[in-house]
């Protein structure tokens, strides 16, 4: 008889929502990649490939007009939601109506708001007539916002949609249909058969929440679970020494970052941003703390893109008597001999937040909260769980509702640098977008903007070199490192191929085996 073969493996963090759009955390994109299905995704060599289409639309292949203003997109016929209904444009008509309900606080509308109309000639056809051109389109649409069953959600324009009964018993489909979710225990799934791309490998699988580096190490270690995702760098040595583990390291297109909240009263002021970013040594924090697994950053832009602009690191080197000078010419000064600087009765006093369990994390907000103490201002910790620190703005999370000064945390970026105005325009505040810094720059934004529009290399270049300099000189973030991820999993684990982008290592699970 056969064994059962089930993964059982852990997360740092419990989604809030299991559907990108409303919580894009590293477990929400996980867990999607086994329900639902997608327009396009990312492979593990950055390259975008259909998921239900049967091809991505281009001019060469007549399924985007020469003025690209219209976009045919054909889907595959033979695929089905794990309760048996076909997925059809009926779908992705409704999942376009949920995400431009303005009830669904979704994080982005990018490429879905500048579509006038939508014509449908067949079940399995969609044509997208937009108001504007948007280079990339065919990739931005319905690639990590999954299509969601029509059947389920009878009037997505509603003035509010019951996503929390959706997610008690999601329909999706991807490889894996939902089986039980324990809050604060564990997700579990099981095979979908009927999968599109042919018989997923494994029986089920089960991820459990585990804030904390060390516990998971320790289940690791005792066989109650068999892999983890974000392994600390702390614990690779001993990683490397457990038998039938295999270790991945992967260079990815994310990294860690701190972001200043342009709202408090102190952070408004540039020359605030720009010394505490001065006084931070990034190589010692990459050396000491990341052991040099990881590469500095000084941008939110890979520098092996052809997009990085290398004058950014001028602005970002290390220069702790900058740092002490521009806070002196801007009237901090430490007027009362207590070792921290203030100006107008206000004293220098900020708190730094990050996800508690972090070790990592929580080492450079020490590091930190003792050499800023030099700069003299004192830094105050105060951390949250991971489903706190990135709720949804409806949950007041932290972010998302502007609970902080400084917060430590990462993203993962898409190889181009289009849709970053979702991080970074005055349009894209929250709950509107992923604006957590909440800067408002006109200038900014309309680059961004320009930049969603350009269709030549050269031009988004140009534009995007100059979005790079402004992010530098006005430091919303403190780009810290590019993270090399670290994960431990089962070396009877089969065609587990972790993805830079994203897209997340679970962008081929249907493939994943194990062997006997």
């Amino acid at each position: 008889m056969e064994r059962e073969s089930k993964l059982i493996i852990a997360h740092h963090q419990e989604p809030a929502a299991l559907i990108p759009s409303l919580n894009p955390v590293a477990s929400t994109i996980y867990i999607s990649n086994l329900l639902f299905s997608y327009f396009t995704i990312y492979n593990d060599r950055m390259e975008a490939q259909p998921d239900i289409l049967t091809e991505i639309p281009t001019v060469a292949n007549g399924d985007i007009s020469k003025n690209y203003r219209q976009y045919r997109f054909r889907l595959r016929d033979d695929v089905y939601f794990h309760d048996g209904k076909q997925l059809t444009v009926k779908d992705v008509v409704c999942t376009y109506r949920l995400i431009m309900n303005p009830a669904v606080n979704v994080v982005s509308r990018a490429g879905y708001d500048i579509i006038e109309r939508i014509e449908t000639p067949d079940s399995l056809t969609v044509i997208f007539h937009l108001k504007e051109t948007l280079p990339d389109f065919e990739l931005t649409v319905f690639n990590g916002d999954p299509i969601l069953p029509a059947h389920y959600f009878p009037n997505p324009g509603a003035e509010s949609i019951a996503f929390t009964d959706f997610f008690k018993q999601p329909i999706g489909s991807g490889p894996y249909r939902f089986e039980e979710w324990i809050s604060g225990s564990h997700i579990s799934f099981t095979r979908h058969a009927q999968y599109f791309r042919g018989r997923p490998g494994l029986d089920g699988l089960t991820i459990k929440f585990i804030p904390s580096a060390g516990t998971m190490l320790l289940q690791l270690q005792t066989g109650e679970i068999m892999g983890y995702s974000n392994a600390e760098v702390a614990h690779l040595s001993q990683l490397n020494t457990l038998p039938h583990i295999r270790v991945y390291q992967t260079p990815m297109l994310t990294y860690e970052h701190i972001d200043f909240n342009l709202d408090h009263p102190i952070l408004k002021e540039r020359a605030v941003r720009q010394a505490i970013a001065k006084f931070i040594n990034r190589e010692e924090l990459i050396e000491k703390i990341y052991r040099n697994v990881g590469a500095v950053a000084y941008s939110d832009v890979h520098p092996m893109s052809p997009y990085y602009n290398p004058a950014v690191e001028q602005t970002g080197r290390w220069d702790p008597e900058g740092a002490r000078k521009l806070l002196s010419d801007n009237g901090w000064i430490d007027r009362d001999d207590d070792g921290i600087r203030d100006k107008n009765g206000q004293s220098l006093v900020l708190n730094i937040s990050t996800t508690a369990g972090r070790t990592q994390r929580e080492e450079i907000e020490q590091v930190l909260q003792y050499q800023l103490r030099d700069l003299g201002i004192q830094i105050n910790i105060r951390n949250y769980h991971p489903s706190v620190f990135f709720g949804p703005y409806e949950q007041q999370g932290i972010l998302q509702s502007g609970k902080f000064d400084l917060a430590l945390f990462a993203w993962s970026v898409p190889p181009s640098p289009l849709g970053k105005s979702i991080f970074y325009s005055e349009h894209h505040l929250p709950p509107n977008g992923q604006n957590v810094c909440r800067i408002r720059n006109a200038r900014l934004t309309d680059l961004l903007e320009q930049g969603n529009r350009s269709f030549l290399f050269d031009d988004r270049k140009r534009i995007y070199d100059e979005v790079s300099l402004i992010l530098a000189q006005e430091v919303p973030v403190i780009p810290v490192l590019w993270r090399t991820k670290i994960d431990p999993y089962i070396d009877s684990l089969q065609n587990f191929r972790p993805n830079p982008t994203n897209s997340g290592d679970s962008w081929n699970a249907w493939e994943w085996t194990l062997s006997q």
